[in-house]
């Protein structure tokens, strides 16, 4: 546990799971109404995802929007009415830096498509608002999640990975 500094204010596990349910809630919205820029207040660059089996770094507002894209697109194709994500336990890694697990589940009018999996998540405090920088899904392959990886891997890096390059945004997650 952190030591107390007053000046940093609450460094709390309620405080913790509070910021991090709420960039969740931001999160989901934007999934939900299709609202990149609130997805954007909810993310950083980069941000990587992982799986089991496969990871995906987004270096840049165009990777974050077609991965954005694709799981909203994918969440429609199979008739996904509900992602609710809630956090479990969180707590504070620095002043500005917050480490959380929280449950995703997919639903269709009420009923699982698939199981509800946990997740990892780093996020970082940038100005007044919390941005996810890491999640890390434990989830099976093939799973939905994993298929709009793949997929979205595919468009961002068609010729696989690359290097920094031109247009990338900075790496902010720094305390």
């Amino acid at each position: 546990m952190l030591p107390h500094d007053p000046a940093a204010g609450d460094l709390s596990p309620e405080k913790a799971k509070e910021h991090y349910q709420e960039m969740l809630d931001r999160m989901g919205m934007a999934y939900e109404t299709g609202d990149f820029d609130a997805y954007c207040e909810a993310v950083e660059c980069p941000f990587t995802l992982a799986t089991f089996e496969d990871e995906i770094t987004m270096r840049t507002k165009d990777d974050l929007h077609v991965m954005f894209d694709t799981f909203r697109k994918r969440l429609d194709q199979v008739g996904i009415t509900q992602f609710v994500r809630s956090c479990v336990a969180a707590q504070f890694r620095g002043p500005n830096t917050i480490e959380g697990t929280h449950v995703s589940s997919c639903l269709r009018d009420g009923v699982y498509v698939e199981d509800p999996f946990p997740v990892t998540s780093i996020i970082h405090r940038r100005g007044t608002r919390w941005k996810a920088a890491s999640s890390q899904n434990a989830l099976p392959d093939p799973s939905l999640f994993t298929q709009v990886m793949v997929e979205a891997n595919q468009k961002i890096r068609p010729d696989g990975p690359s290097p920094a390059g031109p247009g990338e945004m900075p790496d902010t997650n720094r305390d």
